[in-house]
């Protein structure tokens, strides 16, 4: 049973990784067109088609639900709670998915224009650099945890004094 969980989480993690690398190539896409192109609606390589809050919303909770699996996944692979770093990207990420709940009460119920909402930090800073520097702190939490789950394991599988 543990090595379908250690093949689970390292599949989920290498998904994450690479489904999140390249949400994060969008969001390097956004401010290069913002801020070097000077556009004055920044939609990322996948254009206006897929720019709406539901896709961001759908996309953000969907990461996190793996965010969770993995961590579960993790616990069972290697018998220890899970490294620092991926339970403060299960946490990070669900704050995420607040953000765009949020974005999307203000857009559905208060009536604010689309591309115009700010969730919660868009108030304190500008929204695309709330979202560059979230997704790009999730990434860099999500490799970071799967090299502590992949050193978790090799622990586990060297000889005591091995390291």
């Amino acid at each position: 049973m543990r090595n379908r969980y250690i093949k689970l989480t390292s599949v989920a993690f290498v998904a994450v990784v690479i489904v999140q690398g390249a949400h994060m190539v969008e969001h390097v896409a956004q401010v290069i067109q913002k801020f070097l192109l000077g556009f004055s609606q920044a939609h990322g390589l996948l254009g206006a088609a897929f720019d709406f809050e539901w896709v961001h919303f759908l996309y953000n909770t969907a990461l996190e639900a793996a965010l969770i699996f993995i961590l579960l996944w993790c616990r069972r692979a290697t018998g220890h709670p899970a490294s620092p770093a991926l339970q403060v990207v299960v946490w990070l990420q669900g704050y995420h998915v607040v953000e765009h709940v949020v974005k999307m009460y203000q857009y559905y119920v208060l009536g604010v224009p689309s591309g115009a909402t700010k969730g919660i930090l868009g108030f304190v800073l500008p929204v695309i650099w709330v979202h560059f520097w979230l997704n790009l702190i999730v990434l860099a939490l999500i490799v970071l945890a799967r090299y502590a789950y992949g050193r978790m394991l090799r622990q586990q599988v060297s000889p005591v004094g091995v390291g």
